[in-house]
């Protein structure tokens, strides 16, 4: 995760394949550990940018309606 406002990186998930199943789940559970450790630090998310990854878009639309998703 990167902080664009301050051009600083804030959180590195390192997820390998066999702890997800297969390379396509990789993505979106980098973003899943990597927001979930940003929320349990207290810091405010209200918007992401991502490349559209599905499962990304599927979670945020499901389970964090609140973040704003570009």
């Amino acid at each position: 995760m990167m902080d664009l406002k301050r051009n600083k990186v804030i959180d590195i998930q390192l997820v390998q394949s066999n702890e997800v199943g297969n390379s396509v789940r990789m993505e979106k559970e980098g973003f899943v550990r990597s927001l979930s450790t940003l929320l349990e630090r207290g810091v405010d998310v209200q918007q992401v940018v991502t490349d559209r990854h599905t499962g990304v878009q599927m979670y945020l639309r499901e389970e964090k309606q609140e973040i704003s998703h570009y």
